[in-house]
């Protein structure tokens, strides 16, 4: 659904450019808090291309944390006032929720897994055509300006650009938006040519460091030490992971500490949002001349779905980014259809004349710009970085679909290695729920636009993900009967009865040991336990590594018994289990189980050839393909 755009009035060439002028005067209201510029009729519908494109990416901002979003706190007085006079995408979707494969995706226009033939690779390969090489090829200048170490050259993210500014410092503070705008006063000047302009901030991404007095108005009194210098640390100094049951056995994480970060990120909002206006003045924005594109790489999670930061699972707080598109010759409009920021690249192309390689995923916004509409219903695509398990979603404005191939990052107590979500975004906007079983015919249609949208997934539909840990069949018990006290610990340091075994010394440890006879295959490690008090710490470690294969910190009493479960995949003849109290208290445990569990193999496609064109009906059947056009989920 759009808003029907304002009517304008066709402006004559020579009164255009009388105009100007005026709207040079006008920027600085544009620009400052609160203040909206009265210029969107200095250029009409028929006008040229602009002379020059300025791109802002803001690492890490959420859609959902800026005023005009409808937050309640004062983040963004300034993107709040120029969204009003922008062409303003409400439901744009990240390529992914990652800086590395979003950043590649949007530059190259396609899906991560389809610019490497290897998913796991990072980068923006030469092979590829970037967006910086299609401006340059069309004789654009191209200036990037980059804050986030991932953007190295190192990892081919200059390609194409003829001035790279790098300001980042690795396990430091990151190069700030001030010294981006100092950077850019002492090193850039406009061209009076064509340009493309990339600039990429950090701030907002964690450590969250709001200078003062920024975020002042809304970050209340905090006395805890679990929140320092932005990051969330564990009781033994760890960064916490994630607040799920599993996590949250080994920290104490309270919502103060929640509502504190958050508080620290809608500081750094603040702050970048009031650098905007010098940021665009150093850079001479005129909106008659300039395209301006205000977005984000990806969001950030505070704890909604069981974890913070970002890259660990695909809901909209951590998908759903700002997109601001502003030009005179645009008019400005809000759309409420899902858009993707890969549809900027074919954008750019149908805009400017740049040369439109084979494959781009996206769609063109140009005419949604021009004050046409988007389909209500389109879906978009997105994916997660595969380290963390290969996954991917789908949004439209009804609903955000997500297939895991493998969940146990979401779900760690998980056997079952496939599931799906589907949130229902009108009644749900949070992804509070998944209803995938509530609506089943929507789950379907979803799946089947996922996999029509990449082949990747062709095979994972709904009966393949179906299924729970029920469906899983397990071998034997491998763990030895047998357990071990360590001699040089003292007595008492196990006690046994009943099939229990317990802790009650100061410090103690017991050990097992299991041949592995299916080294590579799927195991799971099982585990009752009661700690009345103390730390239990359990450690699973292969033959000869350093590491732990697995390891489980209890640090929360329990009362009841309560069973921890992990899926591991083994690669060595053996592995040792080892139960100890890391403080002293008091434990009890029953046997530990270890057993191979047999799980379906599904592949995931290898990614597509090579210049071959992204067809959004492709791996469907005919069939399948004219329902879901049928119900808009494979809309224009």
């Amino acid at each position: 659904m759009n808003e029907a755009p304002r009517r304008r009035r066709m402006i004559a060439p020579r009164e255009r450019t009388a105009l100007r002028g005026l709207c040079r005067l006008l920027l600085v209201a544009m620009v400052l808090p609160g203040a909206v510029a009265a210029v969107s009729g200095c250029v009409g519908e028929a006008a040229a291309p602009p002379d020059r494109v300025i791109w802002i990416v803001i690492d890490s901002l959420r859609a959902d944390h800026l005023g005009y979003m409808g937050y309640d706190r004062p983040t963004s007085p300034n993107l709040d006032a120029l969204a009003r006079e922008s062409v303003d995408f409400r439901l744009a979707i990240a390529p992914s929720n990652v800086t590395r494969r979003s950043v590649t995706a949007y530059m190259t226009g396609k899906h991560y897994s389809h610019v490497h033939e290897d998913p796991m690779r990072i980068g923006l390969p030469e092979a590829e055509v970037s967006l910086a090489e299609a401006f340059r090829a069309a004789g654009f200048r191209t200036v990037g300006c980059v804050t986030n170490y991932f953007l190295r050259p190192e990892e081919g993210q200059a390609q194409g650009f003829d001035v790279y500014h790098t300001l980042y410092q690795y396990n430091a503070p990151y190069g700030t938006i001030e010294e981006v705008i100092a950077t850019l006063r002492e090193r850039y000047r406009r061209s009076g040519g064509r340009e493309f302009v990339y600039i990429h901030t950090m701030d907002v991404h964690h450590p969250y460091r709001p200078p003062l007095p920024y975020g002042a108005a809304h970050i209340k009194p905090y006395h805890r030490r679990a929140v320092r210098e932005g990051n969330l640390y564990n009781q033994d100094g760890s960064v916490v992971i994630g607040n799920l049951p599993y996590y949250a056995e080994g920290h104490d994480v309270r919502e103060e500490d929640i509502e504190f970060l958050m508080s620290l990120y809608d500081g750094v909002i603040e702050y970048t949002d009031a650098r905007l206006p010098e940021l665009l003045r150093v850079l001479d924005y005129d909106p008659s001349r300039d395209l301006l594109v205000i977005t984000a790489d990806h969001g950030e999670q505070f704890f909604e779905h069981g974890f913070w930061r970002h890259g660990a699972s695909l809901t909209l707080e951590e998908l759903h980014v700002p997109l601001l598109v502003r030009y005179d010759g645009f008019p400005p409009n809000r759309h409420l259809g899902a858009v993707s920021l890969l549809d900027l690249y074919p954008t750019f192309c149908d805009l400017f004349g740049l040369e439109r390689p084979e494959g781009l995923a996206g769609q063109s916004l140009l005419p949604a710009l021009q004050g046409g509409a988007i389909a209500p219903d389109r879906t978009v695509y997105c994916e997660a970085p595969d380290g963390t398990g290969p996954a991917a979603a789908v949004v439209n404005a009804s609903y955000l679909y997500a297939v895991y191939s493998d969940v146990h990052y979401l779900r760690p107590e998980a056997v079952w290695p496939f599931a799906e979500f589907l949130h229902d975004l009108r009644a749900d906007p949070g992804c509070a729920r998944n209803v995938a079983d509530e609506a089943p015919d929507a789950a379907e249609a979803m799946n089947a636009a996922l996999r029509g949208l990449n082949t990747r997934w062709r095979h994972f539909t709904p009966d393949v993900i179906a299924g729970g840990d029920h469906a899983a069949t397990f071998g034997p018990d491998l763990i030895a009967a047998a357990w071990e006290g360590m001699p040089d610990l003292p007595a008492p340091r196990l006690t046994a009865s009943d099939g229990v075994a317990r802790f009650d010394a100061p410090a103690a440890e017991t050990r097992a040991t299991a041949r592995i006879d299916a080294p590579g295959a799927a195991h799971v490690i099982e585990i009752a336990y009661r700690l009345t008090s103390g730390v239990l710490v359990l450690e699973l470690t292969e033959e000869g590594a350093d590491q732990p294969l697995w390891r489980h910190e209890c640090r929360k009493p329990t009362p009841a018994w309560r069973t921890v479960r992990r899926r591991v995949y083994p690669q060595g003849a053996s592995v040792r289990l080892t139960l100890r109290m890391s403080e002293p208290g008091v434990a009890e445990f029953e046997a530990p189980r270890l057993r191979k569990a047999v799980l379906p193999a599904v592949p995931l496609e290898s990614p597509i050839a090579r210049g071959d064109a992204v067809d959004e009906a492709h791996g469907l059947t005919e069939e399948e393909r004219q329902r879901l056009e049928t119900l808009g989920y494979l809309g224009p």
